[in-house]
This record gives structure tokens, C-alpha cells and sequence, in this order.
């Protein structure tokens, strides 16, 4: 799982970095233009950051308890896979067997979205035998739960204004206004999020 935590941690660079880009346009460019498209595109990024994340560290997971590397949880022992699947984990041996488990999972997995936080709960569930999950989480990041659940929702929310909206206010027809201090906070508890759920499951 350290990989994917890594890999968490590029992609989340990639969000930070754009603060230089905005940084530097708006303090040498003396032009009537709105830069706040780049603040807008690292939400995005950071949101999908963390998306990545989620999947990554379940599918791995997945794979782990598969080959008996962690113990199963309730959630992994209801997966389910059709019968072509299981032909091929019966017979595999180049690819091996886990070859075929991860790619079922990737396949299940690709259109889901693990943001919102019950979504995130269950698919945690595959690996994490834990009830209250975001109480755990909460914990580490040292605040309470509902704090944490509805930064997230909020943060979730206004990527989707963003994606889908164009984060235009439909009553103002203006767009919704955002801040680098916005953005960077934003990316600072996405980013401490990620921290302390890979703590917790690793």
C-alpha cells in the first residue's frame, strides 16, 4: 500500500504546484482576467487525488487478503464474480491468479466514485474490518466525526459545481467566489485525510 500512498502524494503535488502558476500570473499580469479557473482546476485535482487514492489502497488491499497477506473482512467475503472469472483464477497460472483478481476488481471498481464519505466507508469495508470508521479517522485527524464527514461533503459538493455547473450560481448567473486560502485549505485536509486513513489500514 506505501506505493499507492505515494503515488497519492504525487498527485496531490500536482494540485499544489499549480499554486505557483496562479501566483505568478497574478502578481506580474496587470490584465482584466479572472485566474481563478486554475484554483477551480486544483480542487479537481485534489478531489480526484483522493479518489485515486481510495481505489488504489482497496484494490491492493483486495489483493493482499486474497493472497492471505491480511485477514478478510465481511465486506471481501460477499465480492462476487461471474463464472469466466472464476475459469480463469481456477486455470491461471501466467498471468497468476491475483493478475485476474486485480483486474476483476478494476473493472467492478472504474465507475464507482469513493468521495462521498459513506462511499468511502464501504469501500474501506473491504479491507477494514473497523464499525466506526469515521470515528477512527476523526480521531487521528483530532477533531470529531461530523466535522470531518461534512468538510468532505462540502468539498465534494463544490468539485461538482465546478465539473457540472461551471460553478455558476443559477439565481446570480455569476460564478461562486473562491480563494487561494480557500483552495489551499482544501488541499491541506484533503491531504491530512489521506494520511490518516492509510495509517489506519495499512
Amino acid at each position: 500500500m506505501l506505493n499507492s500512498y505515494k503515488q497519492f502524494g504525487d498527485n496531490i503535488k500536482i494540485a499544489k504546484e499549480l499554486f505557483g502558476v496562479y501566483d505568478h500570473l497574478t502578481s506580474t499580469l496587470i490584465v482584466p482576467c479572472d485566474f481563478s479557473d486554475i484554483l477551480r482546476s486544483q480542487i479537481v485535482y485534489a478531489v480526484s487525488a483522493f479518489d485515486k487514492f481510495i481505489h488504489d489502497i482497496v484494490k491492493i488491499g483486495m489483493i493482499d487478503i486474497f493472497c492471505n497477506r491480511r485477514p478478510p473482512t465481511p465486506k471481501y467475503n460477499m465480492y462476487s464474480f461471474s463464472l469466466e472469472r472464476y475459469a480463469q483464477l481456477s486455470t491461471a497460472t501466467v498471468p497468476p491468479k491475483e493478475y485476474w483478481f486485480s483486474l476483476d476488481i478494476f473493472q467492478k471498481h472504474k465507475q464507482l466514485s469513493f468521495q462521498d464519505p459513506n462511499k468511502v466507508a464501504d469501500a474501506l469495508s473491504h479491507i477494514w474490518n473497523e464499525d466506526h470508521k469515521w470515528q477512527q479517522i476523526s480521531a487521528k485527524l483530532g477533531t470529531n466525526e461530523e466535522d470531518v464527514k461534512t468538510r468532505l461533503r462540502m468539498i465534494i459538493e463544490r468539485r461538482n459545481t465546478i465539473v457540472h455547473e461551471a460553478d455558476i450560481d443559477p439565481f446570480s448567473g455569476m460564478r461562486y467566489l473562491l480563494t487561494r486560502q480557500d483552495v489551499a485549505d482544501i488541499i491541506d485536509f484533503i491531504n491530512n485525510l489521506a494520511k490518516a486513513i492509510y495509517a489506519l489500514i495499512q
